[in-house]
């Protein structure tokens, strides 16, 4: 559980602080999981070239195609840059849907004919199409 403060002046490093300890302690948990993910693929991409099963490494997902890129002489990605790439397209992808659910709210807002349509039109599909 979070606890709850204030920044004001006077605690300003205090809060700094903690928001990098969240983003370090987030970003091991993160790091943690996709380390996970990649050895369960490896172990699998070894078993494919012993014949025994199917490869998920192989998949055409982002993390299988980050896992088999390589530069032009040949050297594979290191986990780290897997990470930081994925956190990266995960944190650009979260903070654009963040934007545009704002957009949404503030249009709707100004224009309540287009929210109630949107409210009859909803309302259509959830309970009368089914």
């Amino acid at each position: 559980m979070y606890l709850r403060f204030h920044c004001n002046p006077s605690n300003i490093n205090y809060c700094m602080t903690v928001i990098k300890c969240r983003v370090q302690d987030s970003r091991k948990k993160a790091c943690a999981l996709l380390d996970k993910i990649m050895s369960s693929r490896r172990v699998s991409n070894d078993e494919l070239r012993s014949g025994s099963r199917f490869s998920l490494s192989s998949s055409n997902d982002m993390l299988g195609l980050m896992m088999r890129l390589e530069d032009e002489n040949g050297i594979q990605m290191s986990d780290e840059e897997i990470h930081d790439n994925v956190l990266t397209i995960l944190h650009a992808a979260y903070d654009s849907s963040a934007s545009v659910l704002c957009w949404i709210i503030k249009v709707l807002t100004e224009h309540p004919n287009l929210l109630a349509s949107i409210k009859v039109t909803l309302f259509i599909c959830l309970f009368v199409c089914v």
